[in-house]
Protein backbone atom coordinates (compact mmCIF):
# COMPACT_ATOMS: atom_id res chain seq x y z
CA UNK A 1 0.00 0.00 0.00
CA UNK A 2 2.77 2.58 0.76
CA UNK A 3 4.24 1.90 -2.71
CA UNK A 4 0.88 2.46 -4.40
CA UNK A 5 0.31 5.68 -2.45
CA UNK A 6 3.83 6.88 -3.32
CA UNK A 7 3.35 6.30 -7.05
CA UNK A 8 -0.12 7.87 -7.06
CA UNK A 9 1.17 10.85 -5.09
CA UNK A 10 4.11 11.19 -7.46
CA UNK A 11 1.83 11.23 -10.51
CA UNK A 12 -0.43 13.83 -8.89
CA UNK A 13 2.57 16.04 -8.09
CA UNK A 14 3.83 15.74 -11.68
CA UNK A 15 0.38 16.66 -13.01
CA UNK A 16 0.21 19.67 -10.67
CA UNK A 17 3.68 20.92 -11.61
CA UNK A 18 2.93 20.43 -15.30
CA UNK A 19 -0.26 22.46 -14.99
CA UNK A 20 1.62 25.18 -13.09
CA UNK A 21 4.10 25.30 -15.96
CA UNK A 22 1.32 26.32 -18.30
CA UNK A 23 0.02 23.02 -19.66
CA UNK A 24 -3.64 23.16 -18.62
CA UNK A 25 -6.39 21.02 -20.08
CA UNK A 26 -6.32 17.41 -21.21
CA UNK A 27 -7.28 17.61 -24.87
CA UNK A 28 -5.86 18.83 -28.12
CA UNK A 29 -2.07 19.07 -27.96
CA UNK A 30 -1.98 17.31 -24.58
CA UNK A 31 -2.61 13.91 -26.13
CA UNK A 32 0.38 13.84 -28.50
CA UNK A 33 2.51 15.30 -25.70
CA UNK A 34 1.52 12.45 -23.42
CA UNK A 35 2.45 9.94 -26.12
CA UNK A 36 5.85 11.55 -26.68
CA UNK A 37 6.43 11.85 -22.94
CA UNK A 38 5.96 8.09 -22.71
CA UNK A 39 9.51 7.82 -24.05
CA UNK A 40 10.61 8.96 -20.58
CA UNK A 41 10.04 5.43 -19.24
CA UNK A 42 12.58 3.57 -21.41
CA UNK A 43 14.93 6.56 -21.22
CA UNK A 44 15.05 6.32 -17.44
CA UNK A 45 15.49 2.57 -17.73
CA UNK A 46 18.51 3.15 -19.98
CA UNK A 47 19.93 5.65 -17.49
CA UNK A 48 19.63 3.19 -14.61
CA UNK A 49 21.27 0.46 -16.72
CA UNK A 50 24.22 2.76 -17.51
CA UNK A 51 24.55 3.67 -13.85
CA UNK A 52 24.63 -0.03 -12.96
CA UNK A 53 27.45 -0.56 -15.47
CA UNK A 54 29.43 2.29 -13.93
CA UNK A 55 28.81 0.93 -10.44
CA UNK A 56 30.15 -2.47 -11.54
CA UNK A 57 33.47 -0.97 -12.62
CA UNK A 58 36.35 -1.75 -10.27
CA UNK A 59 37.68 1.06 -8.08
CA UNK A 60 34.59 3.23 -8.63
CA UNK A 61 33.24 4.19 -5.17
CA UNK A 62 29.49 4.14 -4.62
CA UNK A 63 29.43 7.85 -3.74
CA UNK A 64 30.95 8.70 -7.13
CA UNK A 65 28.18 6.81 -8.90
CA UNK A 66 25.53 8.66 -6.92
CA UNK A 67 27.04 12.16 -6.95
CA UNK A 68 28.88 12.23 -10.30
CA UNK A 69 27.74 9.51 -12.69
CA UNK A 70 24.00 9.50 -11.98
CA UNK A 71 23.43 13.26 -12.45
CA UNK A 72 25.52 13.34 -15.65
CA UNK A 73 23.81 10.29 -17.15
CA UNK A 74 20.25 11.17 -16.15
CA UNK A 75 20.38 14.85 -17.06
CA UNK A 76 22.24 14.15 -20.30
CA UNK A 77 19.64 11.59 -21.36
CA UNK A 78 16.82 13.86 -20.17
CA UNK A 79 18.10 16.70 -22.35
CA UNK A 80 18.48 14.30 -25.29
CA UNK A 81 14.93 13.01 -24.76
CA UNK A 82 13.45 16.51 -24.82
CA UNK A 83 15.33 17.41 -28.01
CA UNK A 84 14.57 14.12 -29.76
CA UNK A 85 10.84 14.25 -29.03
CA UNK A 86 10.40 17.97 -29.57
CA UNK A 87 9.25 18.56 -25.97
CA UNK A 88 10.74 22.04 -25.81
CA UNK A 89 8.10 23.90 -23.78
CA UNK A 90 8.53 24.13 -19.98
CA UNK A 91 5.25 22.33 -19.32
CA UNK A 92 6.08 19.48 -21.68
CA UNK A 93 9.58 19.17 -20.23
CA UNK A 94 8.19 19.16 -16.70
CA UNK A 95 5.85 16.32 -17.63
CA UNK A 96 8.58 14.22 -19.26
CA UNK A 97 11.05 14.88 -16.45
CA UNK A 98 8.49 13.99 -13.82
CA UNK A 99 7.65 10.73 -15.58
CA UNK A 100 11.35 9.85 -15.53
CA UNK A 101 11.31 10.40 -11.77
CA UNK A 102 8.25 8.19 -11.31
CA UNK A 103 9.91 5.50 -13.44
CA UNK A 104 13.04 5.65 -11.30
CA UNK A 105 10.95 5.22 -8.15
CA UNK A 106 9.23 2.16 -9.61
CA UNK A 107 12.55 0.60 -10.68
CA UNK A 108 14.24 1.18 -7.33
CA UNK A 109 11.31 -0.11 -5.32
CA UNK A 110 11.18 -3.23 -7.52
CA UNK A 111 14.70 -4.08 -6.33
CA UNK A 112 13.56 -4.48 -2.74
CA UNK A 113 11.25 -3.14 -0.04
CA UNK A 114 11.50 0.51 0.95
CA UNK A 115 10.37 2.19 4.14
CA UNK A 116 7.33 4.50 4.10
CA UNK A 117 9.65 7.43 4.89
CA UNK A 118 11.79 6.65 1.82
CA UNK A 119 8.73 6.38 -0.41
CA UNK A 120 7.35 9.65 0.94
CA UNK A 121 10.65 11.46 0.33
CA UNK A 122 10.79 10.15 -3.23
CA UNK A 123 7.25 11.36 -3.92
CA UNK A 124 7.69 14.77 -2.28
CA UNK A 125 11.30 15.57 -3.22
CA UNK A 126 12.95 13.23 -5.73
CA UNK A 127 10.15 13.21 -8.31
CA UNK A 128 9.77 17.04 -8.17
CA UNK A 129 13.54 17.29 -8.73
CA UNK A 130 13.21 15.34 -11.98
CA UNK A 131 10.16 17.36 -13.02
CA UNK A 132 11.81 20.74 -12.39
CA UNK A 133 14.96 19.67 -14.22
CA UNK A 134 12.83 18.60 -17.16
CA UNK A 135 11.24 22.03 -17.32
CA UNK A 136 14.59 23.83 -17.09
CA UNK A 137 16.26 21.67 -19.73
CA UNK A 138 13.77 22.88 -22.35
CA UNK A 139 15.84 26.07 -22.40
CA UNK A 140 18.69 24.33 -24.20
CA UNK A 141 22.10 22.88 -23.47
CA UNK A 142 23.05 25.98 -21.46
CA UNK A 143 20.75 24.81 -18.66
CA UNK A 144 22.61 21.50 -18.28
CA UNK A 145 25.18 22.77 -15.72
CA UNK A 146 22.42 23.95 -13.37
CA UNK A 147 20.46 20.71 -13.77
CA UNK A 148 23.52 18.50 -13.22
CA UNK A 149 24.82 20.62 -10.34
CA UNK A 150 21.55 20.67 -8.39
CA UNK A 151 21.04 16.96 -9.03
CA UNK A 152 24.57 16.22 -7.78
CA UNK A 153 24.05 18.31 -4.64
CA UNK A 154 20.69 16.62 -4.05
CA UNK A 155 22.30 13.17 -4.25
CA UNK A 156 25.18 14.32 -2.06
CA UNK A 157 22.63 14.62 0.72
CA UNK A 158 22.08 10.86 0.55
CA UNK A 159 25.82 10.28 0.92
CA UNK A 160 26.09 12.61 3.91
CA UNK A 161 23.03 11.19 5.65
CA UNK A 162 21.35 12.46 8.79
CA UNK A 163 20.11 16.00 9.28
CA UNK A 164 22.91 17.59 7.23
CA UNK A 165 22.04 15.24 4.39
CA UNK A 166 18.39 16.25 4.39
CA UNK A 167 19.40 19.91 4.55
CA UNK A 168 21.77 19.51 1.60
CA UNK A 169 19.20 17.72 -0.54
CA UNK A 170 16.36 20.10 0.27
CA UNK A 171 18.58 23.16 -0.32
CA UNK A 172 19.48 21.85 -3.77
CA UNK A 173 15.81 21.16 -4.49
CA UNK A 174 14.89 24.66 -3.31
CA UNK A 175 17.44 26.30 -5.61
CA UNK A 176 16.24 24.21 -8.52
CA UNK A 177 12.59 24.94 -7.78
CA UNK A 178 13.40 28.65 -7.66
CA UNK A 179 14.91 28.49 -11.14
CA UNK A 180 11.96 26.49 -12.40
CA UNK A 181 9.47 28.97 -10.93
CA UNK A 182 11.30 31.94 -12.44
CA UNK A 183 11.01 30.22 -15.82
CA UNK A 184 7.43 29.01 -15.64
CA UNK A 185 5.97 32.06 -13.90
CA UNK A 186 7.61 34.61 -16.17
CA UNK A 187 5.08 36.72 -18.10
CA UNK A 188 4.90 35.86 -21.80
CA UNK A 189 6.86 38.09 -24.12
CA UNK A 190 4.75 40.64 -25.91
CA UNK A 191 5.14 40.72 -29.67
CA UNK A 192 6.87 43.81 -30.99
CA UNK A 193 4.37 45.81 -33.07
CA UNK A 194 5.42 46.19 -36.68
CA UNK A 195 6.00 49.67 -37.98
CA UNK A 196 4.25 50.62 -41.14
CA UNK A 197 5.66 53.27 -43.41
Amino acid sequence: MPLVLSLIGSLLIVALLTQMAGMSGWSGRWRPLLLRSGAALPTMGAALALEALVAAMPLVPSWAVLVVAAPLIEEGLRWWLLQATGLTEPGAGTLAGGLMGVTETAFLVARGPSSPATLAFRALATVPLHACNGGLLTQGVGSLPLAVGCHAAFNLGFVLGGGIGYLTSLTALGLLAGGWLSLTMAPPERPIPSRQA
